[in-house]
């Protein structure tokens, strides 16, 4: 299966996004909290967007870019993952 250039556009992000922070981590001396956050930040986007919604997707797209330069610039970086309760509030 041949995947579009969105479809490639986001894979590349992704794997940007996860060298970034693993290199952060690594860094740090953290233990893959900061691969950890992006892993399920994108997991989390990717469930709340349509496949058919492009605006959003480049939207989001453009939004990581600059995410990931963020992570770069920044000194240190910690993310403290918190377990969501599956029942409603």
């Amino acid at each position: 299966m041949r995947h579009s250039g969105l479809q490639l556009q986001v894979l590349a992000l992704y794997k940007t996004a996860l060298k970034t922070a693993r290199q952060k981590d690594i860094a740090n001396g953290t233990s893959r909290s900061t691969f950890d956050y992006v892993r399920e930040r994108f997991r989390d986007e990717a469930f709340s967007v349509p496949r058919n919604n492009f605006a959003i997707i480049e939207h989001l797209l453009r939004k990581g870019q600059r995410d990931i330069k963020m992570l770069e610039r920044m000194k240190s970086a910690n993310f403290t993952r918190v377990p969501r309760s599956s029942g409603s509030a």
